[in-house]
Formats: structure tokens, sequence, C-alpha cells
């Protein structure tokens, strides 16, 4: 994750879901201060939930309690050092449904927030934050593009 600090990008390719659980581990290392938001944009299956597993590994929260939330929408982790905050936003389409869940109040909360399916939410994605866009390569292969803040997503 140095090279991440330094230039705010790094492209990183998973051969199984163990390399992807360790890439979140890696992650929970960097978030800290205003880039303790995390954004995930990716299709079905490219590995979002199982990168947050990893990071929450990483901040101490016992792998197997880590799910996606899609029905619930938010789920809060407690643990020893640090909470995580993980949304999922599959099943919301409106902004104002998002507003709804308090997502003013959790950026700002004094925890990791991870937000999954984040693109439907591009108009609130904070200045500074932590962002990757994951893509299916083949069945194990999954492709993570990581940004340091909001000024490093390309545009397209």
């Amino acid at each position: 994750m140095e090279k991440l600090t330094t230039c705010g990008k790094l492209v990183k390719v998973s051969g199984s879901p163990d390399d992807t659980i360790r890439l979140g581990r890696s992650l929970s290392k960097i978030l800290k201060g205003p880039s303790r938001n995390l954004f995930l944009i990716g299709d079905l299956g490219s590995g979002k939930t199982t990168l947050l597993k990893g990071l929450g590994a990483g901040l101490g929260i016992q792998k197997s309690e880590v799910v996606s939330p899609t029905f619930q929408l938010v789920r809060k982790y407690e643990c020893g050092r640090e909470s995580l905050i993980h949304l999922d936003l599959y099943r919301l389409h409106d902004i104002s449904e998002i507003m709804h869940l308090g997502w003013t109040d959790m950026i700002e909360e004094d925890a990791v927030m991870a937000v999954e399916w984040a693109d439907r939410a591009y108009e609130l994605w904070p200045d500074e934050g932590v962002f990757i866009f994951s893509a299916i390569l083949s069945e194990d292969e999954r492709e993570y593009r990581i940004y340091l803040n909001k000024e490093n997503v390309p545009s397209d």
C-alpha cells in the first residue's frame, strides 16, 4: 500500500479470495484521518464483500461476522480498536433514500465507513477517501483499481 500513499493510485490483481482478504487487511492499515472512508464500485461477484472481510479482519473483526448488508442496508461492527460502518447501496436508487439512512452522520462518525455500490451515491462522495473499482477477470481473478482521494479517480 506504500505506492498508493505516494502516487494516489494502485492496481492490484487477486488470484483468490484469500488474496483479496489479504488486500483488505493491508487497506486497514492506511485508513486514517479523513481517508477513513472506503467506497467500492463493481459488479455482483467482483469481490467487494470479500475485500471488506479482510478490512474487517485488519480492524479486529472476525471475518465470518462481515457479511453484505444488502437487505439491512447498514451494519455497524464494534471491535476493540475501531468501529466499521458497512453500507450496501445495491437496493437504493435515489439520493434521498441514501440520505434517509443517515449518510451525513455516518460519514462524519469516528469510524471506518465502507460503502458497497458507492456509484449510486456519486454526488455524495467526499473529496477524501479510498475509492476502489473491482472487476472480474476470470473465475478466480479479480482486479482492484484503488485511488486515494476523489481527485485521482478517472472521470470516465
